[in-house]
């Protein structure tokens, strides 16, 4: 009877299982790094797009209340008033009506005296004010 061949055959590369685990954790941790590493320039890139885009509709916002600053100032009411043919003067004394919000001045009373409003007075008296 013939022996039996008791070598093993090898039909490839013998690597250790530990050294194999030990090389994936290594490649998973690079490419984790990589990814983060992309993660937080495509972050950045976007924050200062974002920034820049604040900054501009900041001198938008700025210059739009610059222009409406201007716009209701009174010489330019007066001259769009003029360009319209619109004659307007400032009223008068005693077509000036005051209105108070009765929760804001407590101490105020409005007295009316023969369907006339009268100026508002304080209820307290006012000392070393």
């Amino acid at each position: 009877m013939a022996r039996k061949n008791k070598k093993k055959m090898v039909n490839g590369f013998i690597f250790p299982i530990p050294y194999a685990g030990f090389a994936v954790l290594i490649s998973t941790l690079a490419l984790g790094y990589v990814w983060l590493g992309y993660r937080c320039e495509f972050l950045g890139s976007e924050i200062k797009t974002l920034e820049f885009e604040k900054t501009f509709l900041n001198k938008k916002y700025l210059y739009e209340e610059c222009k409406w600053i201007r716009m209701k100032s009174p010489l330019n009411i007066e001259r769009v008033l003029k360009e319209h043919n619109i004659i307007m003067i400032w009223p008068r004394m005693d077509q000036v009506v005051r209105i108070y919000d009765s929760g804001a001045f407590p101490d105020i009373s409005i007295e009316r005296a023969d369907d006339v409003l009268a100026y508002a007075k304080p209820k307290r008296v006012i000392m070393n004010d």
